[in-house]
């Protein structure tokens, strides 16, 4: 029997063009990496995909490069760590070769290729990945594709983000969950919030997986005896002293400001137990202002040693060395310093909310993360106890106990979903009739309707009388007499019995009869869920985006058309250079279908009749 291949995205390495740099999600990256480039499966065959084609970087601060993809210096210095050379998996996935050589067209072209070849494509990292889909499907209409689904925050906690990342989150991630064929998800709290999230959102498909992330999620040392010798070479201010340990982003969701309010009640309510004992923060700054942090950081003065972003065989040495591990989050998908933590010794203490728990596999005290007094008092009695001798066994059936137990229960979702019968989508690239409904709210294409060129033509005319029945958020509805008498003119002249009142429930109600639609206003295509829905089923859209749309990328209503859109018509060159491998449709140049003439929707017509979808 054939191996079933899958293609697995490993872009995502590190948060570093320049060297190895892993947070959480690079860490679960890497960690699939290592079993999946390793190992040889009886019933899988894997293949990497170490650079995303077609990847549409979300335009925030919050998003670097690398999360989409890594340099080949990382790459480089990743395979080592796992034991492999570069020049071994060009060999064994010729594919990647232009990708060495920096030739990334031809690479994503033989990339989307080797995807389209697989029969599932499964992205562990944070991307949204229905452009690379898209084009895979294209070539093959069968292939099965999932994502791994590491925290709800944006939906559950939207001010603890950055409203740029929240932003991208809410408008492009949710409906790529949407989209994709299943969803795999690090805890079973993010499991349960993504279904739940995902249903009050919109109808899905998609199919929910838990698979927990192991502990600990991070190898260990072999030798725990070099922790000594490496912190004393490193920070020698720390002989003799008690370490309370936190690792966290310093950002507001990891609720460090909790941490240094409770470090400093210890100190005065608890003085002798806090005569040796020194706060250590490690994690790089997030995307909050720092001001207020900064301040209670200068109140501990010697207390306190804060290093930014550690090597791992330093954060691994701090994780031997601590008496007590400190992480009161607001909300976590999984908790990964808590799982590292329970996995080496230090006593820990964390919020009894969100995946928590189970991060902790029920070993830490819990607290509530908005009570320093009780932080304070729990971290003094976990340094009166000291740290206890790390677990031997993580041997429970409720959770994975290393990264073997992942890659199986991989595995096994992997037979589950192959299993299902009509899971494969109907092909949208292949329409049974040109049938194309025009957006007239922009005013050049108002007017050309108004004028009736074609009074008898009853293909247009049906065409019309879907648009103003269907599109309700797209129709300028203000107080302006002369656009309202239009509409009114253009009712008169189309059909008798529709009304275009502003109140009155207007719904879609004529999509799924089109193959094509043409919209050309400045509409926010995720607020509308009868547009969305035939887009699903197979509608394709074409989007006419004029060159003052493309001064701002982070425009909603500009994103939602990008990610929808099956092809663009562009008013000019300059464009291309923003939005043209960024974008999830293809791009067409024609300044024709931006001039207001008699011919202006023939000219678009035709466009769209000539153009190969396939």
């Amino acid at each position: 029997m054939a191996k079933r291949r899958v293609a697995i995205s490993l872009h995502n390495l590190s948060s570093s063009m320049k060297l190895v740099k892993r947070a959480g999600i690079q860490q679960v990256v890497f960690e699939i990496a290592r079993k999946t480039l390793t190992t040889n499966h009886q019933s899988y065959e894997f293949i990497p995909i170490f650079h995303l084609p077609l990847c549409n970087p979300a335009k925030t601060p919050m998003f670097r490069p690398t999360h989409f993809n890594a340099s080949n210096t990382v790459l480089k210095a990743t395979l080592e760590e796992i034991g492999l050379s570069v020049e071994s998996v060009v060999k064994t996935f010729p594919f990647t070769e232009p990708l060495l050589e920096n030739d990334i067209a031809s690479y994503e072209k033989r990339c989307i290729e080797e995807i389209a070849s697989c029969d599932i494509f499964f992205e562990p990292a944070l991307a949204d990945i229905r452009n690379v889909v898209d084009a895979a499907k294209k070539l093959n209409p069968k292939l099965v594709s999932g994502i791994c689904v590491h925290d709800m925050v944006p939906m559950v906690y939207p001010e603890y983000i950055d409203d740029h990342m929240r932003g991208w989150f809410s408008i492009q991630y949710i409906e790529c969950i949407n989209s994709v064929d299943f969803c795999v998800c690090v805890s079973r709290n993010t499991a349960i919030d993504t279904q739940r999230y995902m249903a009050s959102y919109a109808p899905s498909s998609s199919q929910i997986f838990y698979n927990s992330l192991p502990t600990p999620a991070r190898g260990a040392m072999q030798n725990s005896s070099k922790k000594t010798d490496v912190l004393a070479t490193a920070y020698p201010q720390l002989q003799g002293k008690r370490i309370a340990l936190s690792v966290a982003t310093i950002e507001p969701r990891k609720n460090i400001s909790l941490v240094l309010q409770a470090f400093k009640k210890f100190t005065i309510l608890f003085p002798t137990l806090a005569k040796n004992s020194l706060l250590v923060l490690v994690g790089a700054k997030g995307w909050e202002d720092h001001t207020q942090l900064d301040r209670l950081i200068k109140d501990l003065n010697s207390n306190i040693l804060v290093t930014g972003y550690l090597t791992s065989e330093l954060l691994e040495a701090f994780y031997q060395s601590a008496e007590v591990c400190l992480t009161p989050s607001h909300y976590e998908g999984f908790g990964i310093p808590v799982a590292d933590a329970i996995a080496r010794g230090p006593r820990v203490i964390t919020s009894i909310n969100s995946s928590l728990p189970e991060a902790s596999r029920l070993g830490a005290s819990y607290t509530d993360p908005a009570n320093s007094d009780e932080l304070a008092c729990l971290l003094a009695a976990a340094f009166q106890q000291g740290a206890k001798e790390p677990p031997t066994d993580f041997t429970n059936h409720e959770y994975n106990s290393n990264w073997d137990d992942y890659n199986k229960s991989l595995i096994k979702i992997f037979d589950s979903i192959m299993s299902r019968e009509g899971i494969y989508p109907t092909n949208k690239f292949k329409p049974n009739k040109l049938n194309i409904g025009f957006d007239i709210s922009q005013e050049s294409l108002l007017l050309r309707a108004a004028k009736k060129q074609h009074p008898n033509d009853q293909y247009r005319l049906q065409n019309y009388i879907a648009f103003f029945k269907g599109l309700r958020t797209t129709l300028d509805f203000r107080a302006d007499q002369a656009l309202i008498s239009l509409y009114q003119s253009i009712e008169d002249q189309l059909a008798n019995g529709y009304s275009l009142a502003p109140s009155e429930n207007l719904e879609y109600l004529y999509f799924d009869e089109l193959s094509h639609f043409i919209l050309s206003s400045r509409a926010h295509i995720n607020s509308n869920p009868a547009l969305t829905s035939a887009l699903k089923k197979g509608l394709r859209l074409v989007s006419l985006i004029q060159t003052s749309e493309t001064d701002s990328l982070t425009d909603e209503c500009l994103i939602s058309k990008l990610q929808w859109s099956d092809l663009l018509l562009l008013e000019s060159d300059q464009q291309l250079k923003h939005i043209n491998e960024q974008t999830r449709p293809r791009c067409l140049v024609c300044p024709e279908a931006f001039k207001p003439s008699s011919n202006q929707l023939e000219y678009i017509e035709k466009l769209i009749g000539d153009y190969n979808f396939a």
